[in-house]
């Protein structure tokens, strides 16, 4: 055969398409329309819709800045969200707005004493941690000394106006007043904090509780770590161990502080995740 009309044989042509390619570096040596096989998948460049096979069209990727021959791009993440590329074309998302979705970054909390600091220990302060880390730990040994701890939430992002909020059910032993301060379940969106409420327990009857919550559209969970001091009466401390709140509608357990003038008091520390990088205990 003589496929291009040049007058040479196939056996002796070195270009048998004669598309300036030779034969030996090109995919489709008897077809001038193709030369490149990118994905090996038989369908040359020129006709494939996706020339690499990493599942996001070409077009695609060009519009946004990425490599149609190179499928290793797939699995990057070009805005930093947490998304990789292929996962923000099969949610319709922009891979290089760090907006689109749209994540929480971090998850932060305020924890002071109001009078006798003796009574709030670890980290006290405002503290903010990335999603994934837990944050510090908080000591809470209200007694008899004056004054008590307050603590507020809040889960931050750039990405103003994110769907979002974390509550804390804060409650006390009905009936019992003055230990459990601004009792009710205290909700914040996005860069909003949660109102404060303050635990001053002694060695009054009754204790207070806390049950945390998180909703959004994202999949997110949110762990609690509840202890006991080193040496502490673990009595004092109920409900102690992990637990975990999720945006499908689970919250963490109901956790009760009941510190007084036994020995130590209840620890507490916090970490946000989302369902690109669950972390397991």
């Amino acid at each position: 055969n003589d496929d291009d009309g040049d007058g040479v044989k196939n056996v002796c042509d070195t270009d048998d398409d004669n598309d300036g390619v030779i034969d030996s570096a090109d995919r489709f040596p008897v077809d001038a329309s193709e030369t490149v096989d990118t994905d090996n998948d038989g369908v040359g460049d020129n006709a494939d819709l996706d020339d690499d096979g990493d599942e996001m069209p070409d077009a695609w990727e060009i519009t946004y800045g990425l490599n149609p021959v190179n499928a290793g791009d797939r699995n990057a993440d070009a805005d930093g969200d947490g998304f990789n590329n292929r996962t923000e074309y099969g949610r319709g998302t922009d891979p290089i707005d760090f907006c689109s979705p749209g994540v929480i970054e971090s998850f932060c909390y305020s924890f002071w004493a109001d009078e006798d600091p003796g009574q709030c220990g670890g980290e006290v302060g405002e503290r903010c941690v990335p999603v994934g880390e837990w944050s510090p730990t908080m000591e809470i040994m209200t007694d008899e000394r004056a004054g008590g701890c307050l603590q507020r939430f809040s889960i931050r992002s750039r990405c103003v106006g994110l769907d979002a909020r974390i509550c804390v059910d804060f409650q006390g032993t009905p009936g019992v007043a003055g230990q459990c301060n601004n009792i009710g379940n205290h909700c914040a969106g996005i860069n909003e904090w949660t109102d404060p409420f303050r635990m001053d327990m002694d060695g009054r009857y009754g204790f207070c509780t806390q049950q945390f919550s998180i909703t959004s559209s994202g999949a997110y969970r949110l762990e609690l770590e509840f202890g006991v001091t080193s040496g502490g009466d673990a009595s004092q401390c109920i409900n102690t161990g992990h637990s975990t709140a999720r945006t499908t509608g689970a919250s963490t357990d109901v956790v009760g502080l009941d510190v007084d003038g036994r020995a130590g008091g209840c620890t507490e520390r916090l970490r946000l995740l989302h369902g690109l990088g669950v972390v397991a205990f």
